[in-house]
């Protein structure tokens, strides 16, 4: 019986890509290289991407999984948001911080790992993909944040009494988020 072929890190890890993009797209995501999303109807996007590791050399793919979601509105805005971090899809041992695929072998096992962790975590955040329940959540999983989270989404149908309602209540706790308000008052006026 022959070798496997010996790959490089991003080899192993482009591999690893198109094989957990098998996993993602049967959970209705779409793949964009180590990128893979699924859109919402308001085009939010739930987001699960791969981050090298500081510790990725030549041999050895060593990354971390993050899960975002991405607001629409924050993303119309900014054109660079990156998202908000849901959750990290980390290695179970108390002995590694982030992924390490260095052969065949070992892809296959964090493939695996990876996908088991996902089966776990996506069913409760697909949810979020609706504003519904977004809504329901928003202080669940943003805490404190979770006010500039709704502002985003009223700023979507442009200015209105209850967004300004929201940001006097917010000031009046926090005077610093002033600029923050200011920022969502400004793409509220793009959606007038």
């Amino acid at each position: 019986m022959g070798s496997l072929p010996v790959m490089d890190a991003e080899a192993l890890l482009d591999e690893f890509a198109v094989r957990l993009g098998g996993y993602l797209a049967g959970q209705g995501f779409e793949a964009d290289e180590w990128t893979f999303r699924r859109f919402s109807e308001h085009r939010d996007a739930l987001i699960v991407e791969f981050q090298q590791a500081k510790l990725w050399t030549d041999d050895e793919a060593r990354f971390f999984v993050n899960v975002f979601l991405l607001l629409n509105p924050t993303w119309e805005h900014l054109q660079a948001e990156t998202g908000r971090l849901l959750t990290r899809i980390g290695p179970v041992s108390p002995y590694e911080d982030s992924w390490r695929i260095v052969n065949e072998a070992t892809m296959t096992h964090v493939l695996d790992a990876v996908v088991t962790q996902l089966d776990e975590v996506l069913p409760g955040l697909v949810g979020l993909l609706d504003r519904t329940e977004l809504d329901s959540r928003l202080e669940e999983i943003f805490g404190g944040g979770a006010w500039r989270m709704r502002a985003w989404i009223l700023a979507e149908n442009g200015p209105s009494a209850e967004l300004e309602s929201l940001f006097a209540e917010q000031v009046r706790a926090n005077p610093g988020v002033g600029e923050i308000a200011d920022v969502i008052r400004g793409y509220a006026a793009t959606k007038a």
